[in-house]
């Protein structure tokens, strides 16, 4: 929710909602076909960027600024692995991107959204060594935490070099992370809440 607009997806629908009254039944603004089933959203000013498991379009940028007529702008293909959890940087410049596990190739991407229409250039990426990615976050100094199943479960990425990313801690949570969202307080330092697979 972003406002009084509501935003989701259902298989390869992506949904907008009018939200000004909360109670009762909302009405559906607009709707647009996503190239796959969209996964998880992430709203930034006039866009929606949307992580799909489309192979040759896993990030799908939607044009918002009419939510009764949500539009296909821009996309990226990256590695023909199924989009998992996007985020979007404060200023809508760079998306980072997370793909389920592959046996060939990385699974964070850094992403240049700043034109938002056409295809997306990747700008850098990052290998998890074994963890299924399953979230993404991107705190303070350059710091993404992507989260997942298997090996590492908990990763911090360095971005400083967007062209070349860099492990620089982690840890092990064996039953497995589902999602992560991170808080910065006033001093600079970071929290992150997960969600795990432990009862």
């Amino acid at each position: 929710v972003v406002g009084n607009i509501g935003y989701m997806t259902a298989g390869n629908k992506f949904y907008t909602f009018d939200l000004s009254s909360k109670s009762g039944s909302r009405h559906q603004l607009g709707v647009v076909t996503l190239a796959g089933t969209g996964n998880s959203i992430f709203v930034a000013g006039n866009y929606a960027f949307v992580a799909t498991s489309a192979e040759s379009a896993e990030l799908q940028i939607v044009d918002v600024s009419n939510a009764s007529a949500p539009t296909i702008v821009g996309q990226t293909d990256i590695n023909g692995e199924e989009g998992r959890d996007v985020f979007v940087n404060t200023t809508a410049t760079r998306a980072y991107l997370a793909t389920e596990l592959s046996v060939t190739q990385a699974e964070l991407f850094i992403i240049n959204v700043t034109s938002k229409t056409g295809n997306q250039p990747i700008l850098g990426s990052y290998d998890t060594d074994g963890m299924d990615p399953k979230g993404v976050t991107v705190v303070s100094s350059n710091r993404a935490i992507i989260v997942g199943a298997g090996a590492e479960e908990y990763q911090v990425i360095n971005t400083t070099i967007e062209s070349t990313l860099v492990r620089c801690g982690g840890m092990d949570v064996d039953t497995g992370i589902n999602g992560v969202s991170s808080v910065l307080e006033s001093d600079g330092d970071a929290y992150s809440y997960i969600i795990t697979g432990d009862a």
